[in-house]
């Protein structure tokens, strides 16, 4: 109360000391807090924890600034838009077994939520999953008394439901177990600083790419999507990365897919996608600078046989101009050879 933050000095990690303090900032009815975890020897400075204090304070107050500044334009919210619209993809019909058709309806409900759909109401749920209002009602329901879905009601308006912040819990042993993702951060984040550029590992996952892990110590306007995001397979360099790495049959099936639920990604960048599979067969990687004209990304495949999966690295810059074929084959390389280590390093 004194000053304004508080400090926790070994006693969860013995090596780590952290400071926090709350923002004025409020995110699906909960207050936001900044948290900085420092190496506990750095306590012995003298200006411990007053200059840390007063450097936390100094950013928490840009965030608040930002975040009321903040408002997506256009072009940005479509580009969010676009890159969900495989998320919210048409619905699988129901298994016949009785005992999981109520699960599997719910799990379709947390599965409409995401970007350009933060906010749903009943009757917008029961138009896209083909489901009766009734059954919606009780779903919603269910679903906020286990804390996976929050309630808001507007004055005169229908209530409307957000993602609760049970349905993070599980993606936390979900990350956990993505063993490179832990290994790869120092080495994500030297490759980001080498090359001023947002360095991010992704996985396929139903015919879509998923970031699981992104730093970026660079220009602000090349941030990379936040983890989890999805994206799609056909115009972004990770997404060609894992195409071209992909055995032909697994390569067709995924295609064959794509031409059912995104045809229109089909037509624009079917052939974009298939010249970037012949290139990398020469050169190891792909290009893209298709999934948004301001941002110029090179990616490649790391294999790692003893978690049975295919990572994505990727390098995203901005395009500020006309980069030389000299540079650009320097930064390919240097992304291929982090590749390499990557695997080393999970290979021990």
């Amino acid at each position: 109360e004194r000053h304004g933050y508080c400090v926790s000095v070994g006693e969860w990690l013995p090596d780590i000391q952290a400071l926090a303090l709350p923002l004025a900032l409020h995110l699906l009815g909960q207050r936001l807090f900044l948290n900085l975890g420092l190496p506990i020897r750095r306590r012995q400075h003298p200006d411990f924890p007053q200059t840390a204090a007063a450097d936390l304070r100094a950013l928490a107050q840009l965030i608040e600034r930002r975040w009321v500044e903040a408002e997506p334009d256009r072009a940005t919210r479509a580009q969010v838009e676009q890159a969900s619209r495989a998320t919210a993809a048409a619905v699988k019909p129901l298994p016949p077994h009785p005992t999981a058709r109520t699960l599997c309806a719910g799990l379709d409900v947390l599965g409409l939520f995401g970007p350009g759909r933060w906010e749903l109401a009943n009757r917008d749920i029961a138009r896209l999953l083909v489901l009766p209002p009734q059954t919606v009602t009780r779903l919603t329901f269910t679903l906020c008394q286990r804390g996976y879905l929050q309630r808001h009601v507007q004055p005169g308006g229908h209530p409307r439901y957000q993602l609760g912040w049970s349905a993070l819990a599980p993606t936390q042993g979900l990350l956990s177990d993505l063993r490179l993702r832990r290994q790869a951060r120092q080495t994500l984040l030297m490759l980001s600083r080498e090359l001023g550029a947002a360095v991010s590992l992704g996985l396929e996952h139903r015919a879509q790419m998923v970031y699981v892990e992104t730093v970026w110590r660079s220009d602000g306007r090349a941030l990379p999507p936040d983890i989890g995001a999805p994206m799609p397979l056909l115009s972004t360099a990770m997404g060609r990365a894992w195409l071209a790495q992909a055995p032909a049959l697994v390569r067709e099936q995924t295609l064959n897919r794509l031409r059912v639920t995104q045809a229109e990604d089909i037509a624009h960048h079917l052939p974009a996608a298939l010249e970037a599979v012949g290139f990398f067969q020469t050169h190891g990687w792909c290009l893209s600078e298709d999934f948004s004209s301001d941002i110029m990304a090179l990616a490649t495949p790391v294999q790692v046989p003893a978690e049975g999966r295919c990572y994505v690295l990727n390098v995203g810059l901005w395009r500020g101009r006309e980069m030389e074929a000299s540079r650009l084959q320097a930064m390919a390389g240097r992304l291929c050879e982090a590749a390499r280590q990557l695997e080393q390093a999970a290979g021990t």
